[in-house]
């Protein structure tokens, strides 16, 4: 049995590690990467252990955007971003930083459940439904998903600044205690 994590989303840096599995003490046997690596260019990366590493012969396998000059630019730009602003460490530090913000200022109301995530992959888990929340908070330039149906889902980009940081809260906050 092989062991595979889909590390599009919390990949390249978004929990605080280069790869959210690097969290967890474990390494598996196949991880896939996307999304992030070329700045939301189309791109899609396997990681195979060598012992796995047979299953395609050179010329197997390829997609319409294989290889595709502008985005190998963007993604070796990329990681040289990931490794030069030293990315993980920036978005663990900002990421607890705005766990125990959204902690001290939302646990409290009666909407919420609980806030949850790492690094820079946060949720907001509500008593009830989110979705009625998220067109409010849009609406306060505040840009959210659903995640599970009852969880206002944060995804900040590490480059986020204190302002951003107190805007966020402030349009969270205003949003959660007219429901409290």
């Amino acid at each position: 049995m092989l062991l595979i994590f889909d590390e599009v989303q919390t990949g390249f840096g978004r929990t605080g590690r280069v790869w959210a599995f690097e969290n967890y003490g474990v390494e598996p046997d196949i991880f896939t990467a996307g999304k992030s690596i070329a700045g939301g260019l189309p791109i899609g990366v396997t990681v195979v252990r060598r012992e796995f590493g047979d299953v395609f012969e050179p010329g197997e396998h390829g997609s319409t955007f294989a290889g595709n000059p502008l985005v190998m630019a963007a993604a070796k730009a990329g990681v040289e971003v990931l490794l030069g602003e030293n990315v993980p460490e920036r978005v663990r530090a900002v990421g607890d930083r705005f766990m125990r913000i959204l902690e001290d200022e939302l646990n409290g109301l009666k909407a919420v459940l609980r806030v949850k995530g790492m690094g820079l992959m946060l949720g907001v888990e509500l008593r009830r439904r989110a979705d009625p929340y998220i067109d409010r908070l849009i609406n306060m330039g505040l840009l959210t998903s659903v995640a599970g149906g009852t969880t206002v889902r944060l995804l900040p980009p590490y480059c986020i600044t204190d302002e951003d940081l107190e805007a966020a809260v402030k349009a969270l906050k205003a949003v959660f205690s007219d429901s409290s």
